[in-house]
This record gives structure tokens, sequence and C-alpha cells, in this order.
């Protein structure tokens, strides 16, 4: 995968996990288990334009949206 898509994803996964330092075992699953699917999608792409633009049209990006939102709303994270 080319850096610059790795930083990207990883800003991504960084901001749930440096704001969010108190998450339960079943939220940093469910964390995992979309950037493992992510990352599929980065492996995937030529360049970070490319990764962009296929991650802002796709489900994962409304799954992440929706995971970090469900994570803010229930911050003390005992789920």
């Amino acid at each position: 995968m080319e850096s610059s898509i790795k930083n990207s994803i990883d800003a991504r996964k960084n901001a749930i996990y440096n704001s969010y330092t108190n998450l339960s075992q079943n939220y940093k699953e469910k964390v995992e288990t979309l950037f493992n699917k992510i990352n599929e999608l980065g492996e995937s792409c030529n360049n970070l334009m490319d990764f962009e633009t296929k991650f802002s049209t796709s489900i994962l990006n409304q799954e992440y949206i929706t995971l970090f939102t469900e994570i803010a709303t229930n911050n003390n994270s005992t789920l």
C-alpha cells in the first residue's frame, strides 16, 4: 500500500483511538474489523486521490461515520 494511503487510513483510525482511550473490547473489535476492510480498499488503490475518491463514495465511509458517532455518543464505551 502506498504510504500516503496508509497515513490517511491511520489518521482516521487514530482519530478514534486518540479521542476515546477507554474503548470497550466490543468497540475495539468493531474498529479493527472496519479498518481491516478499509485497508483492503487501500490496497486496491493506485494513489491517495484514488483511495479518497473510492472511500468517500463507499459504504465504508458511512460505516466509519456511524461507528465514530456511536462511540462519541457512548463515550463511556461500556457497550
